[in-house]
């Protein structure tokens, strides 16, 4: 018995449209933890980092909500209530840098639809 497997992917139908990233995101909700989950361990590794992997940062370029940002080439400002929770700051991080929890007690983002 043989099947035929088409190498070709489906076409998207005509009533799907393009959503950008920034609309997506405003269908997550986000209960705000007093606490920062996420934490920049060092702020002279992440200026050695600028220097070694140049500007931005890994984890800058990275992040999906623009968490992270580098002010007057000092400091790594980390916004912690944009988080998405996707982890991927400290996956990519190549110093070990970012400590990175979940929010307490059902804080953090929620989706709105699923």
């Amino acid at each position: 018995m043989s099947s035929t497997v088409s190498a070709q992917p489906a076409a998207p139908s005509q009533k799907e449209a393009k959503v950008s990233v920034e609309e997506k995101l405003y269908l997550a909700k986000y209960k705000l933890d007093e606490r920062p989950h996420l934490l920049v361990l060092d702020q002279d590794v992440c200026q050695k980092c600028a220097v070694i992997s140049g500007s931005p940062q890994p984890c800058m370029i990275l992040c999906p909500a623009d968490v992270y940002k580098w002010e007057d080439g000092k400091r790594n400002i980390v916004s912690y209530d944009n988080c998405v929770e996707c982890g991927a700051c400290r996956i990519i991080c190549p110093y070990t840098n970012i400590e990175w929890k979940f929010p307490r007690w059902g804080r953090g983002l929620s989706h709105r639809y699923g």
